[in-house]
C-alpha cells in the first residue's frame, strides 16, 4: 500500500487495534443484541457478514421514532442527507448527490420492494408499514444498477404473513393540527395464499404561519392504499404483488428569506419562523400529487439455485405552484412584481429484472441478471411575469415543456469464491446501455424581440450512453466474530439534457451543446471491518473510504429564472466511519455513530458564480468561478449520532419504552455554488419517544417529540429568483426544517 493510501486509512489501524482489544473484555452474561438482517447483495444476510457500509433500520424503529417519510430518515444516519428543495428532493450520500433539475437522475438510486425511483415526486411518497430500510454507501453499480453512483436506499414493506394480525395507529399534534390514521390487516385467504392490507391517511394544518397573511403552512392532506399478496401454487413457486396508490396534497410552503443584505427591500423580513411564500393569491404555493406503483416478484426454484423475474410499474401526476421570488409577491416591494411558476409534470415507468441466484455456501456462489427499462417524463412549466417598469417590461408569460423517453438496459454478473472457511473473493461486472429522446418547446406572450426571447423548437434531440462497471471485493474472517473487507469498485450514471427556462435567453447558441450534460463516473476504494463483542452483547464496526468523481453533474442557480448544469471536471470525497450498538444491561441498549469526511472539487474552473461573490470579490468572471479545492454541498466535516433505548418494568403487566436520539452535524453548504451566505451551521437536534404498554405490546400509548431543543434550521436554500432586479440584491430564500412538535402516538395489535 503506497504512503497515500496509508495517510488516508491511517484511523483504520488504530479502530482494528481497538477492536481487537475490546474482543478480550469482559462478557457480559446472558447479553445479546437482535441480529439485523438485510437485502444488500439480493440475499437475506446478516448486517454484520454484509461487506458493504451499510445503515440500516428497522420498521418498529421507525414507526416508534415517527418517522413519515424519506425526508426523515437522514435523522440518525451521519454522511446522510435527505432534504426537501423546490421541486424535488436532495439525496446525498458523503456528499455526492445530485441537485436540482429535472433532466438528473439520482446519484443515490432508490428502490422501493425492487421498485426503481426514477423521479422525485415518487421518492416523495409516504412511508406506510415498512419493514426495513437500508442505506448503501459508496458505488451499488453492480446489483442495483440504475445510477447508484454515490449510494443506494432500499426500502422494503411488510410482508403478508401466514398467521392473523392487525394494528391500529393513531398519531395527534395539537399544537399543529397534525393527525395520522394507520390500519392494517394481514393473514392467510387460502392454505396457500396470504394479503396484507395498508391503509393510511393524515391531515397537518401545518407548522409555520405565513408572515402576510396570517395563514397556516404548509397544510397536507394525504392518502396511502397498499395491497401485498403472496401466493405459493406449487412447492417451486412464489408469487409476491404488490399494488399502492398515493394521494399527497400540500397548501402552502415553509420558505422563508433566509437572508436580506442591506439594500434589499426585504431586509425587516429575516428572523426566526417568518415563511413568506405564497401570500398572494396571484402566486399560491401548492404541490398536489397522485402516484401509483405495482410490482410482480415471481420466484422459482430451478434445482438449487432461485430464478426471480421482477416486473414493476411506477407513475405519477403532480402539479406544482411555487412563488418563485419567496419575497411576498406584490406586498412586500409595491412594485407589482413577482415571478410565479405553475408546474405539471406526469412520469411513466415499466421496468423487468430478471437474476438468478445461487443457493449461498457453495465454493461458488453467483448471481446472473439482466434489467430492462422504458420511462416517459413530461414537464410543462408556466411562468407568470407581470414586471411593469422594468427591462422585462412588456413579458408576462412563457410556456416551456419538456419531454423525455428513455430505454434503459443491463446485464450482471457476480460471482463470490469461498477460498476457504475464512477467507472470501467477489468480483463483479455490468454493462449499461441508455438511450435518450428529448424533445422542448417554448412559446413566450410578450412584446420583446424575438432575438431576446422568441418561440423556440428543440424536439428530436438524442444521445446514447454505454459503459461498463466492474466491482472487486476481498472478505476476511480474522476471528471467529469479526472480520474485514476491502473494496474496489467503478460507477456510472449517463449523461442527460438540461430542463432550464433560462437557456431560453441563449437565441443564437446550438442548443444541443447547451443542453446536454456528460455522464459522471467514478473509481471507489473502501476498507472496513465489522465485529461482533462481549459474546454478542456488542457490535463496533468501521469503515475508510476513498472515491473519486469524474464530470460530476452539478446544477446551480444562475440568479435570475433557472438552473445551470454543468460537469465538474473531479471530485473527491474521502473519509471515515464509525458505528456500533451495545447491549448494557437488561433493557438498556445504546447505539451510535461518528464519521469524518472530507468531501470537495479537486478540478472545477467553469463552476458558477456565487452571489456573494460577485458583490464582493473578483473572483469571478462573468456568471463563472473557479470551484477548485472548495467543499461539495450537503458534505460536513463532522457528524455524528447517538441512540439510547431503555425499557423499565412497571409493575407486573406494565413497562415504559423510552428511545432518545441526538444527532449532530457540522456546517455545510446548501447549494453548488458553495456561496457563504448559504452555509448551513453546525446544531444538535434530539428526537425523544416515551411509551407505555404491556409485556406482550397488545397496545401503546406514547408521546413523541421531534427537535426537542426548537433548532432552526435550513435544509436547502438559494438565492431569489431575478435577484438582479432592484430591491432584490442581497436577497436569498430557503426552506425552514419543522420546528419542535410533540405528539401523542397510541397503537392497538391484533
Amino acid at each position: 500500500m503506497n504512503r497515500l493510501l496509508y495517510l488516508q486509512f491511517r484511523p483504520l489501524a488504530l479502530a482494528l487495534s481497538l477492536i481487537g482489544a475490546g474482543s478480550a473484555l469482559p462478557a457480559s452474561a446472558q447479553l445479546m443484541l437482535e441480529e439485523v438482517v438485510v437485502t444488500a447483495q439480493k440475499r437475506v444476510e446478516s448486517l454484520q457478514d454484509v461487506p458493504i457500509s451499510v445503515a440500516a433500520m428497522s420498521g418498529e424503529k421507525i414507526n416508534d421514532a415517527g418517522i413519515q417519510n424519506v425526508q426523515e430518515l437522514s435523522f440518525s444516519m451521519p454522511n446522510v442527507s435527505i432534504g426537501e428543495a423546490p421541486f424535488d428532493n436532495n439525496l446525498f450520500i458523503r456528499g455526492i448527490g445530485s441537485g436540482v433539475n429535472a433532466g438528473f437522475e439520482k446519484s443515490v438510486g432508490m428502490y422501493v420492494d425492487d421498485l426503481y425511483i426514477g423521479k422525485g415526486q415518487l421518492s416523495r411518497a409516504p412511508f406506510l408499514d415498512v419493514a426495513r430500510v437500508e442505506v448503501l454507501k459508496g458505488p451499488q453499480g453492480i446489483l442495483f444498477g440504475k445510477n447508484t453512483i454515490a449510494g443506494a436506499v432500499n426500502i422494503s414493506t411488510t410482508a403478508p404473513t401466514d398467521e392473523f394480525e392487525g394494528y391500529i395507529e393513531g398519531y395527534w399534534d395539537p399544537e399543529h393540527g397534525d393527525r395520522e390514521v394507520t390500519g392494517v390487516i394481514s393473514g392467510p385467504l387460502t392454505d396457500n395464499l396470504q394479503a396484507r392490507l395498508a391503509l393510511s391517511g393524515r391531515k397537518l394544518d401545518g407548522f409555520f404561519e405565513n408572515y402576510f397573511t396570517g395563514e397556516d403552512l404548509r397544510e397536507r392532506e394525504q392518502q396511502i392504499a397498499r395491497l401485498r399478496l403472496a401466493w405459493q401454487p406449487t412447492d417451486k413457486l412464489d408469487i409476491n404483488f404488490k399494488v399502492e396508490t398515493s394521494t399527497f396534497d400540500d397548501d402552502g410552503r415553509q420558505k422563508v428569506v433566509a437572508f436580506a443584505g442591506e439594500g434589499s427591500a426585504f431586509h425587516d423580513l429575516v428572523g426566526d419562523e417568518k415563511p413568506t411564500s405564497g401570500s398572494q393569491p396571484e402566486a399560491p404555493d401548492f404541490n398536489n400529487t397522485d402516484a401509483n406503483v405495482a410490482t410482480l416478484k415471481l420466484d422459482y426454484a430451478l434445482g438449487d439455485s432461485t430464478l426471480t423475474a421482477i416486473t414493476t410499474y411506477g407513475d405519477y401526476e403532480t402539479e406544482i405552484g411555487d412563488d418563485l421570488m419567496a419575497t411576498g409577491g406584490t406586498s412586500a416591494v409595491g412594485d407589482g412584481r413577482y415571478f410565479w411558476a405553475n408546474i405539471d409534470e406526469d412520469y411513466e415507468q415499466y421496468a423487468q429484472e430478471f437474476r438468478l441466484v445461487s443457493p449461498g455456501g457453495e465454493t461458488i456462489d453467483y448471481i446472473l441478471g439482466a434489467y430492462f427499462e422504458k420511462s416517459n417524463f413530461y414537464r410543462l412549466t408556466k411562468g407568470d411575469w407581470p414586471f411593469p417598469n422594468s427591462t422585462l417590461d412588456g413579458l408576462t408569460q412563457t410556456w416551456k415543456s419538456y419531454d423525455l423517453d428513455t430505454d434503459s438496459r443491463a446485464f450482471f454478473a457476480q460471482g463470490t469464491w469461498n477460498v476457504n472457511d475464512v477467507f472470501r473473493l467477489t468480483f463483479g461486472g455490468r454493462y449499461t446501455e441508455d438511450e435518450k429522446e428529448f424533445g422542448s418547446t417554448l412559446v413566450a406572450d410578450t412584446a420583446l424581440p424575438s432575438t431576446v426571447l422568441g418561440p423556440r423548437d428543440d424536439r428530436g434531440m438524442k444521445r446514447q450512453d454505454e459503459k461498463s462497471t466492474w466491482t472487486f471485493n476481498a472478505q476476511w474472517d480474522f476471528s471467529m466474530d469479526a472480520m474485514a473487507y476491502l473494496t474496489l469498485s467503478t460507477g456510472f450514471k449517463s449523461g442527460g439534457f438540461d430542463d432550464a427556462l433560462n437557456r431560453a435567453f441563449l437565441p443564437n447558441e446550438d442548443h444541443y451543446e447547451v443542453l446536454a450534460f456528460d455522464p459522471e463516473t467514478v473509481k471507489s476504494a473502501e476498507i472496513g471491518a465489522k465485529t461482533t463483542l462481549l459474546d454478542g452483547a456488542a457490535e463496533l464496526n468501521i469503515a475508510a473510504f476513498h472515491s473519486k468523481y469524474e464530470d460530476l453533474q452539478t446544477s446551480a442557480f444562475d440568479g435570475v429564472v433557472g438552473f445551470t448544469v454543468t460537469n465538474a471536471g473531479s471530485s473527491v470525497t474521502k473519509g471515515v466511519e464509525v458505528d456500533g450498538r451495545w447491549r448494557v444491561a437488561e433493557g438498556l441498549t445504546l447505539s451510535g455513530s461518528l464519521s469524518w469526511l472530507k468531501a470537495e472539487y479537486d478540478d472545477f474552473e467553469n463552476g458558477a458564480c456565487s452571489q456573494w461573490h460577485a458583490n464582493n470579490t473578483n473572483d469571478c468572471v462573468g456568471a463563472v468561478r473557479d470551484l477548485s479545492g472548495e467543499p461539495l454541498p450537503f458534505a460536513p466535516d463532522y457528524s455524528a449520532a447517538l441512540g439510547l433505548e431503555y425499557v423499565l418494568p412497571l409493575g407486573e403487566s406494565l413497562e415504559l419504552r423510552t428511545n432518545l436520539d441526538v444527532m449532530y452535524t457540522d456546517e455545510f453548504a446548501t447549494v453548488q455554488d458553495i456561496d457563504p451566505i448559504t452555509i448551513m451551521d453546525s446544531y444538535t437536534k434530539a428526537n425523544l419517544r416515551i411509551g407505555v404498554g404491556p409485556f406482550d405490546g397488545t397496545w401503546e400509548l406514547a408521546i413523541v417529540a421531534k427537535n426537542i431543543t426548537d433548532e432552526q434550521t435550513l435544509g436547502w436554500s438559494n438565492d431569489v429568483t431575478l435577484g438582479n432586479l432592484p430591491g432584490r440584491v442581497n436577497t436569498y430564500s430557503g426552506l425552514i426544517d419543522p420546528p419542535r412538535t410533540v405528539g401523542v402516538q397510541v397503537r392497538y395489535r391484533f
